[in-house]
């Protein structure tokens, strides 16, 4: 199994390289990082949302076209900003094995109001403005692990809550929220942290063991 990773916005290749060897130790997977536009030895310029998107897609498509890797064999993970062009993915119909949030925000204006008193319409048209994730998790199809910190300060836990509401049937995991903060939940609740993750990689394979078996069906 290959876990694309997509870090967090304080992070580049080479500080996530030790976060990186934790997912590959912890979930015995081979993990593919990167780089966003203007992170690290990338490519120099800003960094937006769609250079982020672009970036996503060609690392997927690097692993599934010219590595030759199944879809089903892997798992978009997202930390923090990382979730946004992580959920990009996922919402394009891509059938990969799952998909695991940590920390994420249901998109820029949640974050920076925390969405306090903002009417239903409104926040709804604002959520467009930037990584609208909570309204493009509804077009994901395979299935959505979130994990978050309640005391998280710089992405309230709310963002988290309102994507898992925002979840279809199919991709709906339940979610897991610890005592933690915003990059702390790994390092202070690590086997609880494992074993979600465990527990939600073995019911994606399920998933997708039952889907095969209906396709089977309908074909005969």
């Amino acid at each position: 199994m290959l876990c694309l990773f997509s870090h967090g916005n304080a992070d580049d290749l080479c500080t996530s390289a030790p976060y990186s060897q934790w997912l590959a130790d912890s979930f015995d997977m081979n993990v593919v990082c990167y780089n966003y536009k203007g992170y690290g030895n990338s490519e120099a310029g800003l960094t937006s949302e769609d250079s982020m998107n672009e970036a996503v897609e060609a690392v997927f498509d690097l692993a599934v076209v010219r590595m030759g890797v199944p879809a089903q064999q892997v798992v978009l993970l997202g930390k923090s900003i990382g979730t946004g062009p992580t959920v990009f993915l996922a919402s394009h119909g891509h059938n990969v094995a799952g998909v695991v949030l940590v920390s994420p925000l249901a998109s820029g204006v949640r974050v920076l109001s925390r969405c306090a008193h903002v009417p239903g319409p409104l926040l709804r048209g604002a959520d467009l403005l930037f990584m609208p994730s909570v309204e493009r998790i509804t077009h994901v199809r395979v299935p959505v692990c979130i994990i978050h910190g309640l005391e998280d300060t710089v992405i309230d836990v709310e963002n988290a809550r309102a994507l898992r509401a925002s979840c279809c049937s199919r991709a709906a995991y339940p979610a897991l929220y610890l005592p933690g903060g915003h990059n702390n939940l790994e390092i202070e609740h690590g086997p609880e942290f494992v074993r979600h993750v465990l527990a939600f990689l073995l019911h994606a394979r399920d998933v997708w063991i039952d889907q095969d078996a209906n396709d089977a069906k309908s074909t005969i």
